[in-house]
């Protein structure tokens, strides 16, 4: 017998593909235009930004299943498996950001990167607030059967 379907959370797919036109788009006006040099200097500079933000957009994840959490960056997963959770917490850190922190019952903690549960458009701080202590609450209901 399965359980619910995993929470997951990801970048969305219109940020990403607007990400790698825009190399796309660098790329093509290094081919086709024969810009100066400092042009082609800068379009070279942006599509090579702009493709390894895209690779690193879609890479991540943040995922909530029977095992546990799982988030991944772009060069590692880290995971936190319900025997070992504790609770999660909506945690204000430097610059104004705001995310979500997840405990162990050990005091190690996983922070989840902003990018991946932020609205896509402007919303108040409250709000904000608001809506990821709502995701820690289903985040920690939803391991409620597999904790132990």
């Amino acid at each position: 017998m399965t359980g619910p379907a995993p929470l997951t959370w990801r970048i969305p797919p219109w940020q990403t593909a607007l990400l790698f036109l825009l190399a796309a788009a660098g790329a093509a006006a290094n081919i086709y235009a024969n810009p100066s040099v400092p042009i082609r200097l800068l379009t070279i500079a942006v599509a090579v930004l702009a493709a390894v933000a895209g690779v690193v957009a879609t890479r991540m994840y943040l995922v909530v299943d029977e095992e546990g959490i799982g988030v991944r960056r772009l060069l590692r997963e880290r995971s936190v498996e319900w025997n070992e959770f504790d609770h999660v917490d909506v945690v204000h850190r430097a610059f104004d950001s705001v995310t979500l922190r997840i405990i162990c019952r050990d005091g190690r903690y996983l922070d989840v990167p902003q990018s991946l549960l932020m609205p896509s458009r402007p919303t108040g701080k409250v709000q904000v607030t608001a809506q990821l202590g709502d995701l820690a609450r289903q985040v920690t209901a939803y391991g409620e059967p597999y904790r132990r």
